[in-house]
């Protein structure tokens, strides 16, 4: 270190990536660790205007204590083809409602009726989960949670992009991370006894937010972590002219997928929850309807009540204000009439491998949010399984995804 020409920080516990995985991980760490744990929260961007869930509703499900935990455990599981980790699903849940209880201490609000029960919807696919969001969605959450870090003592550095984990000089666990500011290009050490990934996987929302790229998985993987679900990607229903957060609620509100005859072709599919199947499901029945020559599909969102169509123009969600402005006139026919729908490959849900206590393989590696493959499959690895990760006996079937809700009940 005689040479060293950068910026040196010395920590105890880093975190790398600020979105609702992060942004709870370091929350986590500055509560849970002995008195005067320092923690550093770093990432590529602004924290608090950047990922996934600053570019999101931040619809998140929460099990109440008045919820049935194990029935919505179950729904959760089956819903994932029961290939996830069962014991981390369970605890994520069981903790929900605390999560709940964080976000309004740091001044988030959550819509409540006349008799102060928490406004809830269901999500497709399940009967007895629900879904709530804060009033102002995902920027809201994530600047009110950075406040909320920085006001517990956590150490926030913006647009630090990590390049590599640093591990010990006998081959010893990861020790930090080296990195560069990403506007000056100053090179930067980050010493650190317990390292956290906590960054996003590449999803399809990657051609909306620049910061989706699964470079987490990629620095894990390089520092001998295991990783676990690579050969499974995720397909879902998708439009090439105009995409928006909520099509679930628009089913409920009258939304009908319709093939070329305009016939509602789910219910052929998916007898009991017709269009509000899970998405996979969907995109599997659309794929059938192609190979019977019934396309092209179309999303129908004509039977959506004028009254309620202004909620899905009128969004928080940021990159779809921005389609908003640059279509104009043109969202209410694109949105309002019948756009043409196909499957769409959503690319790996895969992550790195952990037990239910977010252990990686490698000491001294610790991985959460959509980093963290939470299935329980044979890993691709590069070193031994942390020895809390028992394999699932069960037989696997299935499209075998964690979709929107293992991220959602994470935070």
């Amino acid at each position: 270190m005689q040479n060293f020409n950068g910026t040196l920080i010395d920590t105890d516990v880093l975190v790398i990536g600020a979105g609702a995985g992060g942004l709870f991980a370091a929350l986590s760490a500055k509560r849970n660790g002995p008195p005067g744990t320092r923690v550093t929260l770093i990432d590529a961007w602004q924290a608090g205007r950047c990922g996934h869930t600053a570019f999101s509703n931040a619809w998140t499900v929460v099990v109440t204590p008045d919820d049935d935990l194990d029935l919505i455990t179950r729904e959760i599981i089956a819903g994932n083809d029961m290939v996830c980790d069962q014991t981390l699903v369970r605890n994520t849940l069981a903790t929900s409602y605390d999560r709940l209880k964080d976000m309004e201490a740091f001044e988030m609000h959550f819509s409540k009726d006349a008799g102060g029960q928490y406004i809830r919807r269901p999500t497709r696919g399940l009967d007895a989960t629900r879904v709530l969001y804060p009033e102002g969605g995902g920027l809201e959450f994530s600047w009110r949670m950075r406040r909320g870090l920085e006001s517990a003592g956590v150490q926030i550095i913006d647009r630090i992009f990590v390049t590599g984990l640093m591990r010990g000089a006998h081959g010893d666990g990861v020790i930090g991370a080296v990195a560069i500011n990403s506007r000056s290009g100053d090179f930067h050490v980050l010493k650190a006894k317990t390292t956290i990934i906590c960054t996003n996987a590449i999803t399809f929302r990657s051609g909306f937010v620049r910061d989706l790229t699964g470079t987490g998985t990629l620095l894990a993987y390089k520092a001998g972590a295991a990783l676990r679900n690579m050969e499974f990607s995720y397909t879902r229903p998708s439009t090439p002219r105009f995409y928006f957060e909520g099509i679930a609620f628009a089913i409920q509100e009258g939304a009908r997928f319709l093939n070329s005859k305009g016939e509602r072709f789910m219910l052929e599919y998916e007898p009991k929850w017709g269009d509000e199947s899970d998405v996979p499901r969907i995109a599997r029945a659309m794929s059938i309807e192609r190979q019977k020559g019934n396309d092209p599909l179309y999303l129908d969102m004509s039977g959506v009540p004028e009254d309620k169509r202004e909620y899905f123009i009128q969004s928080k969600v940021k990159w779809m204000e921005y389609f908003y402005r640059k279509l104009g006139k043109e969202t209410r026919t694109d949105m309002f009439g019948s756009a043409p729908y196909y499957a769409l490959n959503q690319m790996t849900k895969g992550g790195v491998a952990t037990g239910a206590d977010c252990r990686s393989s490698v000491p001294g590696l610790l991985v959460a949010g959509l980093a963290q493959a939470g299935a329980c499959r044979k890993s691709r690895r590069r070193g031994s399984m942390p020895p809390k990760c028992t394999p699932c006996t069960r037989r696997h079937t299935g499209s075998a995804t964690m979709r929107h809700r293992q991220k959602a009940t994470k935070h």
